[in-house]
């Protein structure tokens, strides 16, 4: 199986790659490393510490945006790999339900 090139941008809601032609994806997962760097999603509301307002996850305002590991997002433990599981399974939940 051929992987699909790097994604260098976002636009318009879509994946880019330099020089190469990228499907319309029904979903992206976007590992984002350990700061964030949320600038680029154009209208995301974020709280007073820089995160996204989200419901466990789910950006409310932006239907089908959903964030995992953010700290806080459901519970003390969500940033941490003993709470991220509980958060990932409800994400994946919600997008299942979609």
């Amino acid at each position: 199986m051929q992987g699909l090139p790097r994604i260098s941008r976002v636009t318009d809601g879509r994946p880019i790659a330099d020089g190469a032609a990228v499907p319309r994806p029904a979903t992206v997962i976007w590992a984002t490393g350990y700061r964030p760097g949320l600038d680029w999603i154009a209208g995301l509301p974020l709280d007073e510490y820089g995160l996204p307002v989200t419901c466990r996850g789910a950006v409310e305002s932006m239907p089908g945006l959903f964030f995992v590991g953010m700290p806080f997002q459901y519970a003390l433990t969500s940033a941490l790999l003993g709470g991220v599981g509980r958060d990932a399974g409800y994400v994946v939940r919600r997008i299942v339900k979609r």
